[in-house]
């Protein structure tokens, strides 16, 4: 997967696979709270995801178990994971 490509489409599908809201998602993250988080939900064209945050994101998901579904979530929406 190529993380440059990475939406708010990706970090909401991933918090959703994960079971944490914004603020558990952001803390994981090591950031402050939840903010960051909306932000890039948001889709703020300042506010786009680093290859740092999907690959930290990525971790996250498979420390999880999740990677696969969250692929499978992703190419259902159609939305380009390289």
């Amino acid at each position: 997967m190529d993380e440059r490509n990475w939406t708010k489409h990706h970090i909401l599908t991933a918090r959703k696979l994960l079971e944490l809201s914004q603020k558990e998602l952001g803390e994981a993250l090591g950031w402050s709270g939840k903010q960051q988080i909306s932000d890039l939900e948001r889709g703020y064209k300042d506010k786009q995801p680093t290859v740092q945050t999907a690959m930290a994101i990525e971790c996250l998901l498979r420390r999880n178990n999740l990677w696969s579904r969250f692929c499978k979530r992703i190419n259902q929406k159609g939305i380009n994971i390289k």
